[in-house]
């Protein structure tokens, strides 16, 4: 795999396809072309971001989510939340269960090089279905003759006999106007046999408000990613800790359901003789959660950061009254 040293620069902001869309003009560019051409012969392809990650023995299980990504006529997934929600996690469960190949690109800031992250998912695909992608590996779309990937891909897609499941984590590392249009225009010529997933922090830049109207977007957000008071219990049991209503009042109460705390909570509760009452005792200590906010929350999240520090300064705290002082909406 090989992707273009040089990057775009352009600030101008592709415009979204209208909802009825422009025919791709394949004509020029056949499925199958092996006329991509090539780019830096001397880039070497990330070996792990093309692997879909390996799921712990005690995961916890999230039946009902995996079901709202295996509705059908859902041909759009997308999951967001900010860190530590258990995206990942869903989808390699999720993914594991799929009657299809299933390309996963697990995404950087890197990926924000058009040129790169095509070249991406052209040997993820390649990856997923050997015998069936055409396209030569070390082949990707550069600045040129074919700076135009989506019908290539389009047609690559439409030509497998059980489709594939693209799978594009950590969406929101990429920070690119035309890696969006590109990508919202393969969403919406994507055969129906074929799904694709993202899991972003926030929500990406794509035509989201057609999809939904389309019944073809499966969405799940923080608040569904949160655990119930089942999984909660179901939790508390697989850790060997009793499930009893103390036990559950701090997984509620004040760890919100927020995945990445329980796991947080694990680690300091997990040599104590008696773990039902260490994890009562974490009632009114955060410190195992506070350095896990300062480096994967605040730290990727400028917006966070700004909040918190308005509400360090304020005696009470709301979001009207954030977005007063930041001049922003939805605090």
């Amino acid at each position: 795999m090989t992707y273009a040293a040089s990057r775009s620069t352009s600030a101008a902001k592709p415009s979204k396809p209208s909802q009825s869309g422009a025919a791709i003009d394949s004509t020029s560019i056949s499925a199958g072309s092996s006329a991509l051409p090539l780019a830096d012969a001397t880039a070497v392809v990330i070996e792990t971001k093309l692997l879909r990650p390996e799921l712990s023995p005690n995961a916890q299980r999230r039946p009902r989510l995996i079901d709202r990504l295996s509705r059908r006529g859902c041909r759009t997934g997308l999951v967001v939340a900010p860190a530590g929600y258990g995206k990942t996690t869903l989808l390699s469960q999720w993914s594991a269960d799929v009657d299809k190949p299933v390309a996963w690109i697990r995404l950087d800031p890197d990926d924000s090089d058009p040129a790169r992250f095509w070249s991406y998912v052209v040997e993820a695909l390649r990856r997923a279905a050997p015998d069936q992608i055409s396209i030569p590996s070390g082949s990707a779309p550069a600045d040129g003759a074919m700076a135009d990937p989506v019908p290539v891909l389009v047609n690559e897609m439409s030509s497998l006999e059980n489709g594939v499941v693209l799978i594009f984590d950590d969406y929101h590392e990429v920070r690119s106007d035309r890696v969006d249009n590109d990508l919202d225009r393969l969403l919406t010529y994507l055969p129906s046999t074929s799904t694709v997933v993202i899991s972003s922090r926030h929500d990406p830049n794509l035509s989201l408000p057609r999809w939904r109207a389309s019944g073809r977007l499966a969405e799940i957000r923080q608040g569904d990613l949160r655990f119930t008071e089942e999984e909660t219990r179901e939790w508390l049991e697989t850790h060997e800790i009793e499930a009893g209503p103390e036990a559950v009042s701090v997984c509620t109460d004040v760890f919100e359901g927020w995945p990445a705390v329980f796991a947080l909570a694990l680690g300091t509760i997990a040599s104590a003789p008696d773990r039902a009452a260490a994890l009562a005792a974490i009632r009114g200590d955060a410190r195992h959660v506070s350095g896990y906010i300062r480096e994967e929350v605040v730290a990727h999240d400028g917006v966070h950061h700004d909040a918190l520090v308005v509400a360090a300064i304020c005696s009470q705290v709301s979001g009207p009254l954030v977005d007063y002082v930041l001049e922003t909406a939805g605090s």
